[in-house]
């Protein structure tokens, strides 16, 4: 009992420092007072929920749009292994021509 009635009494003796410590904050990041950061705040929540609730619509629709879309433009992997000997032969083509190098050596 005697444990609880001190900490009830710290707590108290807090309360005063922790709202002097938050009117400071407040005032520091530009509000007049903590009616006004409240009121600002409560609105940007709305704003930042109805963008939440706009974007997962977009995402749903997107996600359908693109599932689609990727289904029509799918390379068949023929295709993709043309592009991926293309792409060696290539490499190879300048891996070549960057290690033979001639000197005109006199003789």
């Amino acid at each position: 009992m005697y444990f609880f009635a001190t900490l009830i009494f710290y707590t108290k003796a807090s309360i005063p420092l922790f709202v002097d410590e938050l009117q400071a904050t407040i005032k520091a990041n530009g509000y007049p007072n903590a009616q006004s950061f409240a009121n600002i705040y409560n609105q940007s929540e709305k704003v930042i929920s109805e963008y939440n609730r706009d974007f997962k619509k977009w995402e749903n629709e997107n996600a359908i749009l693109t599932e689609t879309l990727s289904k029509q433009q799918e390379i068949p992997p023929e295709i993709k292994n043309v592009h991926k000997w293309l792409r060696q032969l290539r490499l190879q083509a300048t891996d070549s021509t960057t290690k033979k190098k001639f000197f005109d050596h006199e003789r």
